[in-house]
């Protein structure tokens, strides 16, 4: 499929002035955190988010991409949060919004009929607090060793993909075997950088071969059709570079 065959959610223009809705608050001190201080934070920036256009915009863009019988979702993953207590504020402040977005939209989703019933939340870099945090909102945790890349498939939670199966991928670092995984995933919904990753080629080095991207985006393109991200005024690069996909519909015979 080509490029124009595609469907992309403008952008608006950058250099817009801060939305009205954005939450000025004192960072949080790592060292000393708590479980309520971390629930405090994300309900913060969980704020953010639901007034947010963004938060408009994506419930559009889904409405747009829903099959006529709905996606029939059973469980849905997230890969990459990172952790949310990491130290850096700015690394911290983009984990707690995708993770707010990721709630969010299974909540839209339950709310349109899909019956999702399990959540696992992947990250290779969570510590205790971190997993007490998401065992307070009821999520599950495959346990994931960090490691060095390339890696054959997306982690533990690979086992999770499936026809039922909402996959949200906020940032890990790709090789051809995850992006190879997204793809062959079967999920009804994807959000993912892998697509955008491909035309970019955000990392370099030893993790793909020559070729390997064109190859991978040509692969992509017969399996999803992609919508960009909408556009989050609140801060551009909290989501920039990621698309949400659907299977391309199957031609009728005539």
């Amino acid at each position: 499929m080509a490029d124009d065959d595609w469907t992309f959610v403008p952008r608006k223009k950058q250099g817009k002035a801060a939305s009205k809705s954005t939450i000025f608050h004192e960072p949080l001190s790592i060292k000393d955190a708590t479980l309520e201080d971390i629930a405090r934070e994300y309900g913060v920036k969980n704020r953010i988010w639901k007034r947010s256009e963004a938060r408009q915009s994506l419930r559009r863009t889904l409405a747009h991409l829903k099959p006529d019988a709905g996606w029939q979702i059973k469980t849905a993953v997230c890969l990459g949060t990172g952790s949310f207590t990491r130290d850096n504020f700015d690394c911290r402040k983009r984990t707690m919004e995708q993770f707010a977005m990721f709630l969010d939209t299974i909540d839209y989703l339950r709310d349109i009929g899909e019956d999702i019933v399990e959540i696992y939340v992947q990250e290779g870099w969570y510590n205790e607090l971190d997993k007490k945090f998401l065992g307070t909102l009821g999520l599950s945790v495959p346990e994931m060793k960090p490691g060095k890349y390339p890696i054959p498939d997306c982690g533990p939670a690979t086992k999770y993909f499936g026809p039922n199966t909402f996959v949200c991928e906020l940032y890990i670092e790709h090789s051809e075997g995850t992006i190879r995984t997204l793809t062959q995933s079967q999920a009804p919904l994807l959000m993912s950088t892998s697509r955008r990753m491909c035309t970019r080629g955000y990392y370099t080095g030893t993790a793909f071969a020559e070729g390997d991207l064109k190859r991978l985006l040509e692969a992509m393109d017969k399996t999803y059709r992609a919508m960009r991200f909408p556009y989050f005024d609140e801060d551009p690069n909290v989501f920039e570079g990621m698309d949400v996909l659907a299977p391309v519909e199957e031609e009728e015979d005539d």
